[in-house]
């Protein structure tokens, strides 16, 4: 009975590593840079199926580069953001069953943040003369 039991356990562990051996999937990797052609370390890259909606954030390694595994093969948009650079977005990437796609990504240096201009002087507070409207005294 244990045999039997054993010999169960041991099947359904090689099946189900057959099994994930048949996913099929792909690859998408790339490079991120700037304009100038300097590499963009630490960039998020967000990788989300166009026909599932489901994403997955990776980010850029010291030499700007990135690697995605495991995606089921299909269409995919890639955003690429970093503080200081534009957003990047291309829509139609494809990753195809086991192949790695190649992707090289450029970003724009991004407009400096808006400024806030905050007047040096507070006007006056005139409250006595607003009390005084409120509650006049009969002297």
């Amino acid at each position: 009975m244990r045999a039997r039991a054993g010999i169960t356990v041991c099947l359904a562990t090689v099946g189900s590593g057959l099994l994930w051996g048949q996913i099929p999937t792909g690859t998408l990797a790339g490079s991120v840079r700037d304009s100038s052609g300097a590499v963009v370390s630490a960039a998020t890259v967000t990788i989300r199926g166009a026909s599932t909606n489901h994403y997955r954030d990776v980010s850029t390694d010291a030499t700007g580069l990135f690697t995605a595994s495991n995606l089921v093969p299909g269409r995919y948009e890639v955003t690429v953001a970093k503080p200081g650079f534009r957003k990047l977005r291309e829509r139609a990437v494809t990753v195809e069953l086991d192949r790695a796609t190649q992707a090289g990504l450029l970003l724009e240096v991004g407009p400096v943040t808006d400024s806030v201009e905050v007047p040096s002087k507070a006007a006056a507070d005139d409250t006595q003369s607003v009390l005084d409207e409120l509650f006049p005294m009969a002297l």
